[in-house]
């Protein structure tokens, strides 16, 4: 008689209990495992029986039972795998991004005297990035030039750094950025890429980053200096010496977000060694999204007190709204408005500032294509500025998209008419013009895209005051750029 193997009771009795309920279960394993194929069912292994069973496993052996011989045949454990790390992966962009323009009042009214420009500017940049299961990296440098812009076998430095940063994940819901990184923060009217812009924005900073369960959180610090160097002294780059920005985000089940962003820039005068003015932003954004109705609700308000640069105190807001209707698959519509407060420079007496600086938010992809508006408070003289808007998108197909946009500026506040030959001071009227801009793009392959764009300025007198030139002849932009952006991926 072949020996029986000894199986503790405490172990037979509680197989015996659960071994029904793993036929079915233990039949689909062996019949798709290669190294455990069972001849006979297992209760037909455990049960007494006078014909002999036979059960094969990977080693091609087989174990015969015989009269009332009972053995239980433990299922195959197989060893499991470990689980596998996320494998390093490599990717090599290009970006080339040639944009020949037309301008004849573009970012300035014209004058009898001037002429139209034409010229070509190219962006070329090149990008490498690295992750893996708990590291990514990015480095990327760009060479941004206007042809002609230097002759031929000319040896000019051009090229520069525009990102090089590594984050670093220190739990599931943590992780620390440092290094130099582009920020965009809500609809990027503070704090923006500027992508338009061929140099675009970047900040050297460290970034912590929190995201659990659909609650967002973001702490950066920067702090700046010029050059290496063993004394704290003057900053003479014309840019922030400090800052901390808290990003605070939540995300609710119903398409509605409501986030709290915070920015405390610190500015050194001119010429102070030492003085730093920081500068408060605060505010509030909501957004609501419903995909059935086709609806998107914007808003936001925000608070500026501290003082700038030249240590004046602030007390300044912004306040922005808009709604999008998806009207079917291919147009979509959005009405808005911008609202930034400014000086009343009428009241002489008043030592505060109530002009609303936009920090270091986008210009272009918001207050028109013209870019009149980078700054809000230098471009209107600290007058403020409201932007009514509206804006058509439509998909024509997968290759062509167009949009149009109708803008109408005028001030918020009082800016004195330097023109105005009578007594005592008088208030520009507040309209400034009216813009409209016109984009087509057509999508020739998946790495390159084509893009052509039509603005006019329709200024009044107030423009033409403020910043110069002749506001009866309109002002016209016209440009066409390629964007050629190939990729490769290696794992």
């Amino acid at each position: 008689m072949r020996k029986l193997h000894i199986i503790p009771a405490l172990l037979l009795g509680f197989y015996a209990l659960s071994l029904n309920a793993q036929n079915e279960s233990r039949s689909a394993l062996q019949s798709s495992d290669p190294l455990f194929k069972q001849v006979a069912t297992p209760n037909e292994v455990s049960q007494t029986s006078d014909k002999p069973v036979a059960l094969e496993v990977n080693n091609g052996s087989s174990n015969k039972l015989t009269g009332n011989q009972t053995q239980t045949i433990l299922p195959a454990v197989q060893n499991e795998e470990p689980k596998e790390e996320k494998k390093d992966s490599w990717s090599l962009n290009l970006e080339l991004r040639p944009r020949t323009e037309f301008r004849n009042g573009y970012r300035a009214l014209t004058t009898p005297a001037s002429q139209p420009a034409f010229l070509t500017t190219q962006r070329s940049r090149m990008s490498v990035s690295y992750e893996n299961e708990k590291i990514k990296s990015y480095f990327a440098i760009q060479d941004v030039q206007t042809w002609g812009d230097v002759k031929t076998k000319s040896d000019a430095p051009s090229f520069m750094l525009f990102e090089a940063w590594i984050e670093m994940k220190l739990h599931e819901t943590l992780a620390l950025k440092l290094g130099r990184q582009q920020l965009k923060y809500e609809q990027q009217h503070l704090l923006a890429t500027t992508n338009w812009n061929n140099v675009a924005s970047s900040h050297d900073l460290a970034l912590l980053k929190l995201k659990k369960s659909g609650f967002d959180a973001h702490l950066g610090l920067a702090y700046n200096n010029e050059a290496e160097k063993n004394f704290e002294s003057n900053y003479p780059v014309d840019y922030y010496k400090a800052m901390q920005f808290l990003w605070l985000l939540k995300e609710f089940d119903n398409g509605l977000a409501l986030s709290l962003l915070e920015i405390t820039d610190g500015l050194q005068p001119t010429g102070a060694d030492y003085t730093l003015y920081f500068r408060n932003t605060t505010g509030l954004n909501a957004n609501y999204s419903n995909k059935d109705l086709g609806l998107t609700l914007s808003g936001a308000a925000y608070l500026q007190t501290g003082k700038d640069k030249t240590g004046t105190e602030l007390n300044a807001h912004m306040i922005l709204a808009s709604a999008s209707y998806q009207v079917n698959e291919k147009l979509k519509t959005t009405l808005g408005f911008e609202y930034y407060s400014g000086d009343d420079n009428l009241d002489t007496l008043d030592t505060e500032k109530n002009a609303f600086n936009n920090l270091y938010g986008a210009g272009h992809a918001l207050r028109g294509s013209m870019d009149y508006f980078i700054t809000v408070d230098n471009h209107t003289k600290n007058g403020g500025l409201m932007d009514l808007y509206l804006k058509l998108d439509y998909k024509l197909n997968d290759k062509i998209s167009t949009s149009g946009a109708y803008h109408f500026f005028s001030l918020t506040n009082n800016v004195i008419d330097t023109d105005y030959t009578g007594t005592g001071l008088k208030a520009l009227d507040k309209p400034l013009g009216s813009e409209i801009d016109l984009l087509l793009n057509y999508k020739y392959h998946k790495t390159l895209t084509m893009s052509v764009g039509y603005s006019v300025m329709f200024a009044q007198r107030s423009l033409s005051v403020i910043r110069g030139g002749d506001y009866e002849k309109a002002g016209h932009w016209f440009f066409v750029m390629l964007t050629f952006k190939p990729g490769l991926i290696f794992k």
